[in-house]
């Protein structure tokens, strides 16, 4: 039994002196990581005897069904259009007694912070890197960030790089506040229910498929993907690049493809309800991201045992580990992205699916829920929340 599984048996056999009520606020449940991974801690949560709701405040419903499957009680204020309006109404639905109020994303910590009562403990989890509010003024963002964290007894940051981040660019007046808690990923549970298809017509092709799943935006780096399959196509010119996902680069990055003399090499896949068919069906997956404040879809493409190769930064280190589950390039550098290409496509894959399960082991559902249950426990009394 390894630490992370003793820590989790030890907490199983804790004894909670009564039902702890935990009210989560998150901006949207639209598919995103930030959104799929509340879904799986509050369902542990519910599991481990927590009474759970999640309030949202905009966009559509794409998770909601699951989360009530999950036994979590769900309050919609997307048709609540006022903040202040829903400041009312999120405080509305708190408990009188003791509770964990734990908010995600900005708009939800700011409405948090100001519809907390006295009976909350404000708990904010920071699931992304740079600014607070990246469309707005650094100097504004900085103090909405400090707004929003200053009354919290504590912040989570998914991973070490985004508390390195808000330490560094000073997100959160008070770093002593801050704790890493990882994501929890249960592989058995991605692939439930996926059944293994063969290759449509374009895929029969014997080609070499290259694949990427990444919003179509600035910080994901898809110019140096581009050029770098490009630099590719010299080795291997039967190669086919697959990208997933949408976002404000689309035409731009379509017209650079077309610069490049590539366009007729690349699938643009749009943004995929299911990526499993996807990894499934490619040769290597790649992430050329400036900056990760974690990166799920690694864990996925682990799960799938996918060759991979990600540039060297930030969270995407952490998340592959240094053991062999996946090749770094130099972020930004083309050439440096088709030479490990080359590289992964020669490694053993059953070598590297052995460190892939390793490194799966880090990223378990069951830590996730003890290291956030423990975080709960050091900011409520100790008679409310025990833990052995």
């Amino acid at each position: 039994m390894n630490k992370s599984e003793s820590s989790y048996a030890n907490f199983k056999m804790g004894k909670q002196t009564e039902t702890s009520a935990v009210v989560h606020i998150i901006t949207t449940l639209e598919k995103g990581g930030a959104e799929n991974q509340l879904l799986v801690l509050a369902a542990s949560q519910i599991k481990n005897g927590f009474s759970v709701t999640v309030i949202f405040l905009k966009g559509n419903r794409e998770l909601l069904d699951e989360f009530y499957r999950k036994g979590v009680v769900v309050i919609d204020l997307t048709s609540t259009k006022s903040v202040f309006r829903q400041i009312l109404c999120v405080r509305k639905s708190l408990p009188g007694e003791l509770h964990i109020l734990h908010a995600h994303l900005p708009q939800a910590e700011l409405i948090g912070r100001f519809a907390r009562r006295k009976s909350s403990r404000f708990v904010i989890s920071r699931h992304f890197a740079g600014q607070f509010y990246p469309e707005r003024n650094q100097t504004l963002s900085k103090m909405l960030s400090w707004l929003a964290s200053g009354p919290a007894e504590a912040v989570i940051a998914i991973s070490d790089a985004v508390k390195q981040n808000l330490i560094t660019n000073s997100e959160v007046r008070n770093y002593n506040k801050i704790t890493r808690i990882y994501y929890g990923f249960d592989c058995s549970t991605f692939m439930i229910n996926h059944q293994e298809v063969g290759r449509d017509e374009s895929q029969k092709l014997n080609v070499t498929r290259i694949g990427t799943i990444a919003r179509l935006a600035d910080e994901k780096d898809y110019p140096t993907l581009l050029k770098g399959f490009k630099k590719l196509l010299e080795d291997i010119p039967d190669a086919i690049l697959e990208i997933a996902g949408s976002g404000p680069l689309q035409s731009k990055l379509e017209d650079l493809s077309s610069q490049l003399g590539i366009g007729d090499k690349i699938i643009w896949r749009g943004k995929l309800p299911d990526v499993r068919d996807m990894l499934q069906n490619i040769d290597v997956f790649v992430l050329a991201s400036k900056f990760e404040g974690f990166g799920m879809v690694l864990l996925e493409a682990m799960c799938m045992n996918r060759r991979i190769v990600a540039a060297g930064n930030s969270a995407l280190l952490e998340v592959l580990g240094e053991n062999g589950a996946g090749n770094f390039f130099e972020t930004g550098n083309p050439e440096a992205l088709a030479i490990e290409i080359v590289k992964v496509l020669k490694v053993d894959l059953d070598k590297m699916a052995e460190a892939q399960k390793a490194q799966l082991r880090k990223f378990s559902v069951d830590e996730l829920s003890f290291e956030t249950t423990q975080l709960y426990s050091r900011i409520l009394p100790s008679n409310h929340l025990a833990l052995k």
